[in-house]
């Protein structure tokens, strides 16, 4: 019997996401036949309220091509006195802990919550890397407010550089771990904290500058 495919998905949020992050999840769900396994990370130090988990765990009645695991993540410790914003939360710097979460697995989906999938998710999941350890869409919104110039050269990253969207990602977590990248990222934010804009994906870009699959702008 032929072993059913499973395209591991991460979610990253804290309570004031929880239902964007189910809405994310149906969209994703309503739009493949594939089967998907959501590890969503708990991004915060209270955890996601059980309220929350409840209504995100009642898809389940709804539909049957996925499953769900819940990781928790103390934000406020591990990511202690990183940059954010009046609208970025310690709990976007979860993303980069993805690899080290789940070890075992090969290849995995990072998706921001604000997100709606309207179509098939496993064509990102069946997406080459090329020998990159992750593959991003380049920040078209961005350029074409002249904004990616500016970042590049706030970062000091090469001229060449593309300025991807962190988030839509895809992660070889094998060799992102052999590099041991989360902590040569989690080092790299201590060192231009000051010239970050949009935290972790000023960090993502910085580090894998001119280093990184560029993948279809129909991501």
């Amino acid at each position: 019997m032929k072993s059913k495919k499973v395209i591991p998905i991460f979610l990253a949020f804290d309570n004031n996401y929880a239902s964007c992050a189910a809405v994310t999840i149906v969209s994703i769900v309503e739009n493949s036949k594939e089967y998907f396994s959501f590890y969503l990370l708990e991004c915060c130090e209270e955890g996601i309220s059980l309220n929350n988990k409840h209504h995100i765990e009642s898809l389940k009645s709804k539909y049957s091509n996925f499953s769900i695991e819940w990781i928790y993540v103390n934000s406020a410790k591990q990511f202690n006195g990183f940059k954010t914003s009046s609208y970025i939360s310690l709990a976007t710097y979860g993303r980069i802990l993805i690899p080290t979460l789940k070890p075992n697995l090969d290849k995995v989906i990072y998706l921001d919550v604000d997100l709606i999938a309207t179509g098939d998710v496993s064509k990102l999941y069946n997406c080459e890397l090329g020998g990159y350890v992750i593959g991003a869409v380049y920040d078209d919104y961005n350029e074409d407010n002249n904004i990616n110039s500016k970042l590049i050269n706030n970062l000091a990253c090469s001229t060449s550089h593309k300025y991807f969207n962190a988030g839509v990602l895809l992660i070889d977590v094998q060799k992102w771990n052999k590099l041991n990248i989360t902590q040569s990222i989690i080092q790299l934010e201590k060192e231009i904290r000051p010239n970050l804009v949009y935290a972790d994906q000023d960090l993502l870009n910085k580090y894998f500058d001119c280093n990184y699959q560029l993948l279809d702008p129909s991501f």
